[in-house]
């Protein structure tokens, strides 16, 4: 029996411990969507997957279907998450727009848009552009951005750049000016959620 190999760009959300040496793994890829994919031996200390599978990293993945779930086969490290460590506050506030991430989406469906809009994010929180102050208006854009891609607001609830336009300085900043009035109308889509 022959196994398709699909290899996408991807954010490790989660990780955690199967038997004595294995790992699963919650992975938002571009091209197959949210998928829980486990890693074998990936707790030996010689494991090569061990390094690039780790939580908040951006990757390449590789990875078979099986009959029950997936299985990585590959990985290779876009971006670690130590880009963040000299940003602890950004870090943590791009966490728990991330862990909202990993319980809205639900099930294998594509969202490039999604995942393309934080990757942006996550790149952009490491950059130069972004202080330690910027922390939570990234975290709000991230989940504008998550409840727009999935449905829950629309361009009608939200200023359209805040959901479609470039990161930039400009937008963090109108962003943390605005942060009351456009948290009202995330509090209103999360409400659409089954998350309240």
């Amino acid at each position: 029996m022959s196994y398709n190999i699909y290899t996408t760009r991807g954010l490790v959300l989660s990780a955690r411990p199967l038997r004595e040496a294995d790992r699963l793994y919650s992975i938002l890829t571009r091209d197959l969507g949210l998928i829980y994919a486990r890693a074998l031996g990936v707790r030996k200390e010689a494991s090569k997957l061990r390094s690039s599978l780790e939580p908040y990293s951006l990757v390449h993945v590789s990875v078979v279907k099986g009959q029950v779930q997936w299985r990585a086969t590959s990985a290779s490290l876009v971006a670690p998450p130590s880009v963040l460590d000299h940003k602890k506050k950004v870090f943590k506030s791009l966490v728990r727009g991330l862990s909202l991430l990993e319980r809205l989406v639900q099930g294998e469906e594509k969202h490039p848009e999604l995942y393309d809009s934080v990757e942006e994010i996550c790149r952009f929180a490491a950059s130069e552009e972004v202080g330690a102050e910027d922390g939570e208006a990234l975290e709000t854009i991230l989940v504008a951005r998550l409840l727009f891609h999935l449905g829950y607001l629309s361009e009608k609830d939200v200023p359209e750049h805040i959901v479609k336009g470039e990161l930039t300085r400009e937008l963090v900043a109108e962003t943390s000016r605005n942060k009351k009035k456009i948290i009202e109308v995330i509090n209103h889509g999360l409400e659409n959620t089954d998350l309240t």
